[in-house]
């Protein structure tokens, strides 16, 4: 049997096309719920980072990323625990390499080991995170009559927020590395 609005062959009484079925029913593709609506109008990225399609942009961005994706508080407090630990990683680096140079090779597998890991785990759970901070504040935006006009208007990106925590993590990342230096 073939498929009455396809036209293509029928496999297993089901079109895969379309989802029509040999009994006159539909097979919706996707379940349209109210549960996403909110947020993929405050998000215009939800897709892709429901999916976590955005894994080269967290890669490269590491902490900064969720300034970028406008989430400023939490970006300056994770990228200040990284920068901590990086400032700690390159003290434990200095002291391993004045021991001998079979340290320094242990220092420098570290440090690769460090940043590698630091980087996969910003890969798997940014986004995730990302989207349960966006649910906080849609949360709170509910509570205003005109919540729909204020999750329209979001911007859902920010280079400014982005740069912000970039003026304010660099100097702070650099008093540490002396601070760490002079133990």
């Amino acid at each position: 049997m073939k498929c009455p609005s396809c036209n293509i062959e029928l496999d297993k009484g089901i079109c895969i096309k379309c989802g029509y079925m040999e009994n006159g029913n539909k097979i919706e593709r996707f379940k349209k719920t109210e549960k996403y609506t909110d947020i993929r109008i405050y998000n215009e990225d939800f897709d892709k980072m429901n999916l976590n399609q955005t894994k080269f942009l967290n890669f490269i961005m590491g902490p900064f990323y969720f300034s970028y994706r406008n989430h400023l508080i939490t970006g300056l407090m994770i990228t200040l625990i990284s920068l901590t630990i990086l400032a700690f990683e390159i003290r434990l680096t200095g002291a391993l390499q004045t021991i001998g140079s079979v340290f320094t090779l242990i220092s420098f597998f570290n440090t690769i080991f460090y940043i590698t890991i630091n980087r996969v785990l910003y890969m798997a759970f940014s986004n995730v995170i990302c989207i349960k901070l966006d649910n906080k504040k849609i949360e709170k935006l509910k509570q205003n009559n005109n919540y729909i006009e204020k999750l329209t208007n979001h911007k859902s990106k920010t280079f400014l927020n982005l740069i912000i925590n970039i003026i304010i993590a660099i100097p702070i990342f650099i008093l540490m590395t002396i601070l760490f230096n002079k133990i």
